[in-house]
């Protein structure tokens, strides 16, 4: 993120000049931490011991159990028996959180693959006349340079402060208001229809900031929530392989929206005398998509509610309740 925004600002279409920055930026960064690395100290120190008293271990383990807490409950945390192998092919939730995986993390995949043209398409439409005769001109292929670099520090920025976020989210929904993480969910599917209805409606490149920030924060708080709500569902014995398999859901979504996104943006470009590709309709080029991308993002905030609140619907049916008191009488 640092030399993607550093190459735009001070080296923008000056390939060679921001390698010579790189290398020599790289040097002097281990010229500096490389004292870090030494180690001062070579000799293994080792522990003191002291004996200790019967009656002094005896006094600990008093304390100790004197001290003893229970353990936390937590209510209605959606944790239920380790469950993999075909047991979790037959398990309704684990549906629910494939297709939530694959529409949440899909969207994000499709807009960090094609933000770049999205760029080209706004930074394109922009340069068409009738252009600011005040304005100081820069050739177009450096301000599109400029703002893919942007783009993108944006994106990894958000990405990682979503990551932190959901791990601190996390802990606090469940140990400070006893709710199942799952109700997380909510945060990334809301937020994904924002970031459908912005990119549809963007048409200067520099609001597109927000739009990447806001694709990269959801994206990053998906991929961190997700495997925790696979453990506490499906338990931990089995979490690699349960983890793994939800985690191939964006794959084929993946590869679907983005292929459509260049068949869409090809179908409005045209070829200009130079004999190159163009598309001068701004957020033309690929509004199509989106549309199609605003409709996954609500139907996976449905997919999200059944997931959370399907089981508490079916136990508050009367034929729900009354198999329940059967079972129990027997």
């Amino acid at each position: 993120m640092f030399y993607s925004v550093v190459a735009s600002l001070y080296y923008p279409g000056d390939t060679a000049g921001f390698l010579w920055f790189l290398i020599v930026s790289v040097g002097v960064i281990l010229a500096i931490c490389a004292p870090q690395l030494m180690l001062c100290d070579v000799r293994k120190l080792q522990p003191k011991r002291h004996p200790v008293s019967n009656s002094e271990i005896i006094q600990m383990t008093t304390i100790g159990q004197k001290f003893e807490t229970e353990p936390v409950q937590y209510h209605d945390l959606h944790h239920h028996a380790e469950v993999s192998g075909l047991a979790l092919f037959l398990n309704p939730r684990f549906w629910l959180l494939f297709i939530t995986t694959g529409a949440f993390a899909s969207l994000g995949q499709m807009y960090i693959y094609t933000v770049g043209y999205m760029v080209k398409a706004l930074v394109t439409n922009t340069f068409l006349p009738p252009v600011d005769p005040t304005a100081e001109y820069v050739p177009m292929d450096i301000v599109i340079q400029q703002e893919q670099q942007v783009q993108v520090g944006l994106t990894s920025i958000a990405n990682c402060i979503g990551r932190l976020l959901a791990g601190i989210l996390g802990d606090i929904i469940t140990q400070s208001f006893q709710k199942p993480r799952g109700w997380l969910l909510f945060i990334p599917g809301f937020g994904l229809v924002i970031t459908q209805i912005m990119a549809l409606s963007i048409t200067d490149p520099h609001h597109l900031e927000w739009a990447s920030m806001l694709s990269g924060f959801f994206y990053g708080f998906t991929f961190c929530i997700m495997p925790i709500i696979v453990g506490d569902v499906f338990g931990m014995e089995n979490f690699s392989g349960n983890w793994g398999l939800v985690g191939m859901a964006p794959i084929a979504p993946s590869f679907f929206f983005t292929n459509l996104f260049g068949k869409v943006y090809d179908q409005h470009t045209s070829t200009t005398d130079l004999g190159t590709n163009i598309c001068t309709l701004g957020n033309g080029c690929y509004r199509q998509v989106f549309k199609l991308t605003l409709g996954v993002s609500v139907f996976s905030i449905l997919v999200v509610s059944i997931f959370n609140f399907g089981e508490l619907y079916l136990a508050s049916r009367p034929n729900e309740r009354a198999k329940a008191n059967t079972k129990q009488e027997k």
